[in-house]
């Protein structure tokens, strides 16, 4: 079969020139934000963009300080600290996997080891935590092994804020199966 690809512009992931459904666009029904205003969730859309960016290039040492924005920067700050004090060693950062089988595909935001637990996923947000991010770290595990056979071990989210961080960990054992039914449905409503 072709190769995987990703078109950034688009947002769209394909794999033999058919695309993937992304895990974001499957576990959309998931999360209720229809009390939000429009505007307030494209700027939290974007400052959390910016974020990830940052921290991505971070990470790869190829980040420029002169581009963090005042917004971004107490997140990164974090972000620093974060790295600092838990110790967490990096392996893939902003890591594009799929599941040929399952027929989806994503991005997950950081792998790595953390003292006394190696293959450690960890999910980066910078706003609210959503419910559907457990099931969004399940279903990059499940991608991640069918693509490179890494097995996630433990999977957190980052919660960053602007004056501290935490890094609660995801350990729903029913993440995955939500993840499968929102998959479901989402494959009938495109039929």
């Amino acid at each position: 079969m072709a190769g995987f690809e990703f078109d950034p512009i688009a947002h769209c992931y394909t794999l033999g020139g058919r695309v993937l459904p992304s895990v974001t666009q499957i576990l959309r029904g998931l999360d209720d934000f229809s009390n939000v205003p429009a505007r307030v969730l494209e700027k939290a859309r974007d400052r959390g963009s910016r974020v990830h960016a940052a921290c991505n290039l971070d990470v790869l040492g190829t980040l420029d300080e002169n581009t963090v924005d005042d917004e971004v920067a107490p997140y990164l700050a974090q972000f620093r600290r974060f790295l600092r004090e838990s110790g967490f060693q990096p392996t893939l950062t902003e890591c594009r996997v799929y599941d040929d089988k399952l027929w989806y595909a994503g991005t997950l935001d950081l792998f790595g080891d953390l003292p006394g637990c190696i293959d450690v996923q960890i999910d980066i947000k910078s706003g609210l935590i959503p419910r559907s991010v457990g099931p969004q770290t399940a279903a990059y595990a499940c991608a991640m092994y069918a693509r490179t056979g890494l097995k996630t071990r433990k999977r957190y989210v980052l919660d960053l804020k602007q004056k501290t961080y935490s890094l609660p960990r995801l350990d729903g054992i029913g993440d995955m199966d939500i993840f499968k039914n929102q998959l479901r449905k989402f494959n009938e409503g495109k039929q």
